[in-house]
């Protein structure tokens, strides 16, 4: 199921996530322009993320944020975001755990969270090669985390894979941001009822 908001930002990066999961797994893994980067937190942790950068013919280009669900920064995440890159997009995979194994994404301490993500973001923003404009891929419950943490860092366009849609942060992000939403068939019962809410 999917609900779209017809903004042409919105369709661009809608656009990249079709193709990228339509491609086959095996083809285009990351390469010599996809590397794990490390960046200093405003509270002054050192987090680390996979970054993917895209050629010259896109500059400045815009940025986005692939935010992993509770099995973490894995190998398929990693192919990922570099298959987003590939269309023109300098792509981060921030890694939630921090390093460490893998527990549930509700189960991370919030404010580390939220300054993970919302320092991801403003470094993105910030970086020579991108053009100031951040979207956002989030799966699963990371979906929440990134609802949370565009409270007080705005994105400009959030694709939402799968995932709970209770938090109340979402509502904010759906009066002011740009959502294209896709549930699978299991998440169609509960979920589906949040919708009109988030219209």
């Amino acid at each position: 199921m999917t609900v779209m908001v017809s903004r042409r930002s919105l369709l661009t990066l809608g656009g990249a996530l079709a193709l990228a999961v339509a491609a086959p797994a095996a083809a285009h893994f990351p390469g010599k322009r996809s590397r794990p980067v490390s960046t200093r937190t405003d509270l002054g942790r050192r987090v680390t993320g996979h970054v993917f950068m895209p050629d010259d013919t896109f500059a400045p280009a815009a940025s986005v944020l692939v935010v992993h669900d509770d099995g973490g920064v894995v190998a398929s995440l990693r192919w990922f975001n570099a298959e987003i890159g590939r269309h023109g997009f300098l792509t981060t995979a921030p890694d939630l755990y921090e390093g460490q194994p893998a527990p549930r994404l509700t189960a991370l301490e919030p404010t580390r969270t939220l300054d993970t993500l919302g320092s991801w973001l403003r470094w993105q923003k910030a970086h020579f090669r991108s053009s100031g404009k951040a979207g956002v891929i989030a799966f699963g419950a990371g979906a929440t985390w990134m609802a949370r943490a565009a409270l007080t860092t705005p994105i400009d366009a959030m694709v939402i894979y799968g995932g709970p849609l209770a938090d109340p942060a979402f509502e904010h992000l759906a009066a002011t941001t740009p959502l294209l939403l896709h549930l699978s068939t299991p998440d169609q019962g509960e979920e589906s009822s949040r919708l009109q809410d988030l219209d």
